[in-house]
């Protein structure tokens, strides 16, 4: 027989799961493709090694919240970029290390669909390309 935590756990599961599925159809009844956040990580990375520029994964046992990958290009310019499966959103401590960085001067970016991968790599190719 399953504890009251896993039974627990399994709702909170089942729940999440709906809520992305809900997600997934909303977003291909609106033209967008669902990705998953492995898949946009690795396009994200592959797009910056073929430009020249780095594309370095963070991760830090003493700094939580930290977006997931840290985007160096020429000129000295830096993104940060979090990667959401779609249909999902940056949590709240997420959000708020977030917003620090903007306050320091650094661009944070959320990418959660192919096509805002694609808008981020011209902005920033722009960027790039203006400085």
């Amino acid at each position: 027989m399953k504890s009251m935590s896993n039974l627990a756990k399994l709702g909170r599961q089942e729940a999440e799961n709906a809520r992305l599925m809900h997600a997934s159809v909303y977003a291909r009844a609106r033209g967008i493709v669902p990705a998953s956040e492995k898949a946009l990580e690795s396009e994200l990375r592959e797009r910056c090694k073929a430009l020249g520029w780095m594309c370095i994964k963070l991760t830090s046992q003493y700094q939580r919240g930290l977006p997931d990958r840290l985007i160096l290009m020429p000129g000295g310019r830096v993104c940060f970029a979090e990667i959401k499966t779609t249909g999902k959103k940056p949590t709240a401590l997420q959000r708020v290390t977030h917003e620090r960085l903007r306050e320091l001067g650094y661009r944070v970016e959320v990418v959660d669909t192919t096509d805002s991968l694609d808008n981020l790599i011209v902005d920033l190719l722009y960027e790039v390309q203006g400085a």
